[in-house]
């Protein structure tokens, strides 16, 4: 979804578009929220069985089913965060895109 989204923002910014920036913006960020917030959800539901896939061992289960949920909580912040670091990308905004690149690294490896 961001490397779509992103010749469309760097396109419109040289163009001076700022509107069409905005709106491609929301509208990838509303599509991938509600594609991986549906994920998110549906996963909320199941996580033990869908660990079980995986491993029948019952305690490897009970520990992954809580690093499970812990992963899909954070999967509704994962489109702000492409989003964010494409278009500051396009737009030539190479610092702010490198700091929000090294701040997800930073939660995620911490």
């Amino acid at each position: 979804m961001g490397q779509g989204f992103q010749p469309v923002s760097a396109f419109n910014y040289g163009a001076k578009k700022y509107g069409r920036v905005r709106k491609g913006f929301y509208f990838t960020l509303t599509a991938g929220e509600v594609l991986l917030g549906a994920i998110a959800v549906i996963g909320m539901f199941f996580p033990a069985q869908l660990v079980a896939v995986f491993q029948k061992d019952p305690e490897v289960v009970a520990i992954g089913e809580g690093a499970l949920r812990v992963q899909l909580v954070a999967l509704f912040f994962q489109p702000m965060t492409v989003c964010a670091n494409m278009m500051f990308q396009s737009i030539g905004k190479n610092g702010r895109a490198t700091l929000l690149a090294m701040l997800r690294n930073l939660m995620y490896y911490s």
